[in-house]
């Protein structure tokens, strides 16, 4: 791995991370800035993984508990700066969660090149 690589990496795993989950349902855009229908937002833990060579991937993880059921669609990753921005919006098949069931997000940010 060349050193701006594992340079960007460390820049990544210093940065504040925020997961999000919501509710929408249009299919993401690449101007996306917020997701459709934001249920809840939490700061990620970052640890670094192994996708295709040692050390390539910052993993974002958080868990959400929630006194009520949850049917969750769409996922964002925001930095949270004082500008927060959304680096990526995925929009998935609707699942509901019962209540008091731990919903996990684990968001994988590969980074490399060609």
């Amino acid at each position: 791995m060349n050193k701006a690589i594992q340079q960007l990496i460390q820049m990544l795993l210093a940065e504040t991370w925020e997961i999000a989950i919501g509710s929408g349902s249009t299919p993401a855009w690449v101007d996306n800035e917020t997701l459709e229908t934001e249920i809840a937002r939490l700061t990620a833990t970052a640890s670094l993984g192994s996708t295709l060579i040692t050390n390539d991937t910052v993993i974002l993880e958080v868990a959400f508990t929630f006194a009520d059921p949850k049917t969750v669609s769409e996922i964002g990753v925001f930095n949270a700066g004082a500008t927060p921005f959304m680096y990526c919006r995925d929009v998935i098949s609707p699942i509901t969660y019962p209540a008091n069931q731990p919903i996990i997000v684990k968001e994988n940010l590969l980074i490399g090149r060609e």
